[in-house]
């Protein structure tokens, strides 16, 4: 029950980063017209409600927009997700599909294999995902803090450019390098 919960948190603390870093990048581009607002600390983490778009895939436990707990963050945060949630036997394809098309989501959260180091540093390169490493300090102090007593957490989340755009599953225990569950913020955040 404990790692449970754990795992939620960091869920949700993965998505309140990705969130932040949609609503915080260079240019302040949001998923709604207009710039937001961004606050650094504390919540709501936007004064104007926003709507993001978030694409994950579904295992079938339970439909993303009937989660209490997201339903609460989003009432906390005053940013409302819609969400795209393929199945996870056709997620890869819905996700390839999102990137050739350029339709992308604001997040894309829990990727795994759908996206590779290979495409995170492609598609970084050809701006359709925003690089976190310059965020997260002031967006999530938190979770930079845990990067710096465990350097496994920076490095699972780093592509071979030296570019952060994955976020890991759990701070307490990393993946490998290169295994992270993969999630980033799209340059439409």
């Amino acid at each position: 029950m404990k790692l449970s919960r754990l795992f939620s948190i960091v869920g949700i603390s993965a998505l309140t980063v990705l969130a932040l870093a949609g609503c915080g990048s260079a240019s302040n581009k949001t998923a709604s017209s207009g710039d937001a607002k961004v606050a650094t600390s504390g919540f709501p983490i936007v004064e104007e409600p926003l709507t993001m778009s978030l694409m994950a895939p579904s295992v079938g436990a339970a439909n993303w927009n009937d989660m209490a707990t997201l339903k609460d963050y989003a009432k906390k945060t005053n940013i409302k997700l819609k969400f795209n949630t393929p199945p996870s036997s056709d997620f890869s394809t819905k996700l390839n599909l999102a990137f050739a098309s350029q339709d992308l989501p604001d997040i894309i959260y829990a990727a795994g294999s759908a996206l590779t180091p290979a495409n995170e540093v492609s598609y970084g390169k050809n701006g359709q995902l925003v690089p976190l490493e310059k965020l997260i300090p002031k967006y999530a102090p938190n979770f930079n803090k845990l990067m710096k007593e465990n350097p496994m957490i920076r490095q699972s989340i780093t592509t071979p450019t030296d570019t952060s755009t994955p976020c890991p599953t759990s701070p307490k225990t990393p993946r490998p390098p290169g295994t992270s569950a993969r999630c980033g913020t799209t340059a439409n955040g």
